[in-house]
């Protein structure tokens, strides 16, 4: 799609367009600062960014982490209340580790222009919001699909469900919605397009004109008798099949933890959809009225390698690709933590509470976990090679696809553990308790104290 020659006109269009997305921000309970400027102050506690376009933001001295709450644009609506209402953008909500000093960059994505009677045109699809796009840190909110001209035929609705996929639209021709970073495919005979593969982008226009959302990137919506929406894989347009299909939503994504809903933006009977906005709060800063910072001193932007955080309380923190590599931990609180590909190659995690604690894919080889509240614990594909585990408790863990080998886990409890495909060769099970573990398809060579004690089941 040529976004140049659209910018002149979706501009003017979506200076009319529906805020009901901030609305929908406000109710969370947040304090927001309306920005029209490109780049925010650099000591704001909360900012937002609720004009159409590019964006930056500069990360505040002693901040180590950021909330942010992106909003993809609203699907565009029929000009007639009989007919299908636009789909709604993406809210996307993650906590995300930053580096102070350094540029962050944005972009708002505007909703989908309204259908009208004249040429009984669909509306077109929301635009998709994104934040530093392409990164590690990337958050991309879907814009939602164009409604159809047809009774009921509404557009379909980014982050239904709690997903990240953009959902289909409605009726026989409805578009598919796009999904890991993949364009809807679906979409009627005549008059529609795939969705767009890519990161991020700007809605599909309807038929007749109804011009989509503004984006930036790759991942457009397509389009057809209804835009689809952009995003991470940009949603199909709707197209004529014994009806006529409103469009597919804009896929989303964000790191590990990410939070996704639907906006409440998509157009009503007669309006285009509303546009989308980015709010950030900072988490961690000194000088911030948000608490203490999320990572205790010692502790360097997103490296906590070789510091002293005996008796840290981290309880429910996004700690996720935190490097914490031997660092002392023991006797810590990181109850519902979220540690997913975190580096604790060689931690002291000695009488830790990580009950509850979300550590997949990471990395905890040689890590002393001696007497540590593993309960309930998600430890999916982590490497434990080498680890002690002796007296831990691990009940009910999940320990999928973990590298287990040459682990400690004597006297440990792992009622009901899931070990389905782990690889615990030489591992010590001496004394641990095993009732009701599950060891499909485990390798269990040379293992100590497990082999005749129960049924491996294969």
């Amino acid at each position: 799609m040529n976004l140049s020659g659209k910018i002149g006109n979706a501009v003017n269009q979506h200076n009319g367009a529906l805020r009901r997305s901030l609305v929908g921000i406000a109710g969370l309970g947040l304090f927001t600062v309306g920005m029209a400027s490109a780049t925010a102050p650099a000591n704001a506690t909360t900012t937002v960014f609720n004009e159409v376009g590019t964006h930056s933001f500069q990360v505040p001295a002693g901040a180590t982490s950021l909330r942010v709450i992106a909003v993809g644009g609203g699907g565009g609506a029929f000009a007639n209340p009989a007919q299908g209402v636009g789909g709604d953008g993406a809210v996307v909500t993650s906590t995300v580790n930053v580096v102070p000093g350094t540029t962050i960059t944005m972009f708002v994505g505007g909703g989908g222009a309204g259908g009208e009677a004249t040429g009984s045109r669909g509306g077109g699809g929301g635009g998709a919001t994104g934040f530093e796009v392409g990164s590690a840190n990337q958050i991309i909110a879907g814009g939602g699909g164009g409604a159809s001209y047809q009774t009921n035929n509404d557009g379909g609705d980014a982050g239904k469900g709690g997903l990240p996929a953009g959902e289909k639209g409605a009726g026989a021709g409805g578009g598919d919605g796009g999904a890991d970073g993949v364009g809807g495919q679906e979409n009627g005979v005549g008059g529609a397009q795939p969705g767009n593969d890519g990161l991020g982008g700007s809605g599909g226009d309807g038929i007749d004109g109804a011009t989509g959302g503004l984006g930036e990137g790759t991942g457009a919506g397509g389009n057809g008798y209804a835009g689809g929406g952009g995003g991470y894989g940009g949603g199909s347009g709707g197209g004529f099949n014994a009806g006529v299909g409103a469009g597919g939503a804009g896929g989303s994504v964000g790191p590990i933890g990410t939070v996704y809903a639907p906006a409440g933006n998509g157009g009503q009977p007669g309006s285009s959809g509303g546009n989308g906005s980015i709010t950030i709060e900072v988490v961690s800063s000194p000088n911030s009225d948000s608490g203490d910072p999320a990572l205790p001193s010692g502790c360097t932007g997103a490296s906590c390698a070789g510091a002293n955080l005996a008796g840290s309380n981290l309880s429910g923190q996004n700690l996720a690709g935190v490097n914490f590599k031997g660092a002392n931990l023991k006797g810590a609180n990181l109850k519902g933590a979220v540690l997913s590909d975190a580096n604790l190659v060689g931690a002291n995690l000695r009488d830790v509470n990580l009950k509850d604690a979300n550590l997949k894919n990471a990395t905890l080889k040689d890590a002393n976990l001696k007497g540590s509240n593993l309960r309930g614990a998600t430890l999916k594909n982590a490497n434990l090679r080498d680890a002690t585990l002796k007296n831990a408790n691990l009940k009910n863990a999940i320990l999928r696809k973990s590298d287990l080998r040459r682990a400690d886990l004597r006297k440990s409890d792992l009622r009901k553990a899931d070990l389905t495909k782990a690889n615990a060769q030489q591992a010590n099970f001496v004394d641990a308790k095993l009732a009701g573990i599950t060891l499909t398809k485990a390798k269990l060579k040379s293992a100590k104290g497990i082999v005749g004690a129960l049924r491996v089941t294969r």
